[in-house]
């Protein structure tokens, strides 16, 4: 049961869903703008976004397999190898879901990207870094789950301290997986959000009225500051203070 349990992808769903509480801690008032305080459609878009971001690690955890996906960063022969467990393959049914789910997230989060004024060398920088961290260290993951896979017997009748152990550095064979997921999203994400963000600034090239209400604000202000008397006292739509804070 312990084995399976170290082996399985409910640790990893566990780790990503730490390491996302983490990130939005500090990021409250841009999930509720996101959420709330913009348009009804882009709230929409937002709601509908962060529901596929939450429900996304349920997903692969209960139905698909989450080192299988990895294995779409090895070469066609070799990606047998990023399972050492012995999992049946997903279905393809399956596998197409999956596929759909995670490409409306990446679209939907390089929307909001492109509606926040995400910046294009950002996106570039974490693709590159996300590139490499999935070229250097996918390798040495794979060699850490052939040494958890060869811990069953150990774990079939386990001494405290032997548990302790391989608890210990089981937990940072997580935080790898979870680390190479990032990347491999930021590097999704990039080759969609450069696409999108181009497609959005040509769209909304000097339209101020079609900017988030955030920015909105900030032009007010910016205007009023070098005309007060254009500004005239207008004061614009209210706005929550920690959206604009």
């Amino acid at each position: 049961m312990l084995y399976r349990f170290v082996s399985g992808d409910v640790p990893i769903m566990i780790m990503l869903y730490l390491v996302f509480w983490l990130w939005a801690r500090g990021r409250v008032s841009l999930l509720r703008q996101v959420a709330v305080h913009d348009t009804p459609v882009w709230n929409w878009i937002g709601r509908v976004t962060l529901g596929i971001v939450l429900a996304f690690p349920v997903w692969v955890t209960l139905f698909d397999n989450w080192r299988q996906l990895l294995g779409y960063a090895l070469s066609p022969a070799k990606r047998w190898q990023s399972d050492p467990f012995d999992t049946v393959l997903t279905a393809a049914p399956i596998r197409d879901i999956t596929l759909v789910l995670l490409a409306a997230g990446l679209l939907g989060c390089a929307l909001l990207y492109s509606r926040h004024r995400g910046s294009i060398p950002l996106a570039v920088m974490w693709a590159a870094i996300g590139l490499a961290c999935i070229y250097f260290l996918n390798p040495i993951r794979i060699r850490l789950d052939v040494y958890l896979y060869g811990t069953q017997a150990s774990l079939a009748d386990p001494q405290p301290i032997d548990v302790g152990f391989i608890l210990f550095w089981a937990t940072g064979l997580y935080a790898l997986i979870t680390g190479l997921l990032a990347a491999g999203a930021a590097l999704l994400f990039a080759g969609v959000a450069l696409p999108v963000r181009l497609v959005y600034w040509l769209a909304t090239r000097g339209r101020v009225e079609q900017e988030a209400p955030v920015y909105q604000v900030f032009h007010r202000k910016a205007r009023a500051l070098h005309d007060p008397a254009a500004a005239g006292g207008e004061t614009g739509p209210p706005t929550n203070p920690e959206s604009v804070g």
